[in-house]
């Protein structure tokens, strides 16, 4: 199932033992675009922090009640690793860029306004585009792998269609069902490829482990990271983030 990425803002996070906070951001990996921390301002009013939490925790997600239900402990979310910004150069927050100008090969469409996920994975499916002020004053929607270029610095992203392509393609439909990305697919005279990239080493993933058991194992390889610097060096994030990395290639089998 997709759902609007902007939804998610402002939904309460429910822990598996009591309300945590509500999400404030949600970063994504500009390479792969795919979602890679909800940002959830947690704790009193008095003592908030933002902490991250990685996607692969949620366990339920109810859009009529506004929460996202999460498998892990109030106190493990609030151990988590601070998510006052992005420190990965490559994560990118989904509230800075919605309002990016997009451009066709010819000339200006429109701007983004949201984004479109895939529930399963995470994974950004589709952005979608109000073309009003330029074209048809409507919403379309472009794939990510569409995309030539994005210069971050001024708040632009390059296709690799043209206007009149983008004038004519199917209006927005909020269920995006298949016959949608399918008709989608052939006004542009493209191929959808649903074949998930070849792992590095050749072994097929792990199950999915635990979310509870996966923080914990960030939690010691981020302890063994901070050991190895020495006891005057403190990078809680960096290392936090470091480990995250570290762990999800062992459990996914990259190499």
């Amino acid at each position: 199932m997709f759902h609007r990425l902007g939804q998610f803002i402002g939904m309460r996070i429910e822990a598996s033992d009591d309300e945590v906070g509500k999400i404030h951001d949600i970063y994504f990996d500009e390479r792969s675009w795919a979602v890679r921390y909800l940002v959830v301002e947690a704790g009193s009013w008095f003592a908030q922090r933002k902490v991250l939490i990685a996607p692969t925790s949620v366990s339920r997600i109810d859009l009529d009640d506004h929460i996202v239900a999460i498998d892990l402990t109030r106190q493990q979310i609030e151990a988590g690793p601070s998510g006052e910004a992005p420190l990965d150069p490559q994560l990118r927050s989904a509230v800075e860029v919605t309002g990016y100008a997009f451009r066709a090969t010819d000339s200006a469409i429109g701007h983004l306004e949201d984004f479109m996920v895939d529930a399963q994975t995470w994974a950004i499916r589709y952005l979608i585009v109000n073309t009003r002020h330029w074209l048809s004053s409507k919403h379309v929607v472009i794939p990510p792998q569409w995309i030539k270029n994005v210069d971050w610095a001024q708040r632009t992203v390059d296709l690799d269609v043209t206007s009149a392509q983008v004038d004519a393609s199917p209006e927005f439909d909020s269920s995006i069902e298949r016959t949608h990305a399918t008709n989608l697919y052939r006004h542009y005279q493209r191929h959808e490829d649903h074949v998930p990239a070849p792992l590095g080493n050749g072994m097929p993933p792990c199950p999915p482990p635990d979310p509870a058991k996966r923080q914990d194992m960030i939690r010691r390889a981020a302890y063994y990271l901070s050991q190895n610097r020495g006891p005057c060096l403190t990078h809680e994030a960096e290392d936090w983030l470091a480990a995250e990395r570290q762990i999800d290639r062992m459990l996914t089998g990259h190499a």
